[in-house]
């Protein structure tokens, strides 16, 4: 018999995340402030999900994504993608290592320029690259290197 995911984890998910070969199962929500992650290996009727985020933390969380051990969420509204170098701290519910985006933890302001981001919406991982793609008002899709903080455009 199929193991299924109850339905009443998450009632509203926008988008679904987990890379061909993952351990984690990420969804994010239409409205709200926190993401949800199952283990892959624990996946049935029954399974609980990790929650991340919360009030003060997140706000619109467009899309969150675990990939080589790393953990990515785009807080939509607060103009940056929240990066946890390693998917268990994100899990334990520590403090992101990187904000992209942001100049500082309370810097929420938006722009489009190499430092900053408009409505980062969505995110993937790739050729050792985060990739970017902002929600509105921008056709921006910028690409990160994990080691340089400085984002590339791309038009």
């Amino acid at each position: 018999m199929p193991r299924r995911l109850a339905n009443r984890v998450l009632a509203v998910p926008q988008k679904l995340s987990m890379p061909l070969i993952g351990n984690h199962l990420c969804a994010a929500p239409f409205e709200g402030q926190e993401v949800r992650v199952w283990s892959v290996k624990e996946l049935g009727t029954d399974s609980r999900p990790f929650r991340i985020g919360g009030a003060g933390v997140f706000n619109l969380p467009g899309d969150a994504l675990a990939a080589d051990g790393k953990f990515f969420v785009a807080d939509r509204s607060n103009h940056r993608v929240q990066v946890w170098d390693r998917v268990e701290d994100a899990l334990a519910g520590l403090p992101a290592n990187a904000s992209l985006g942001a100049a500082d933890e309370m810097d929420r302001s938006a722009g489009l320029s190499r430092s900053k981001l408009f409505m980062p919406g969505s995110v993937a991982w790739g050729g050792g690259y985060l990739w970017v793609g902002e929600f509105k008002f921008s056709t921006r899709i910028l690409r990160f290197s994990p080691s340089a903080n400085a984002a590339a455009p791309l038009r």
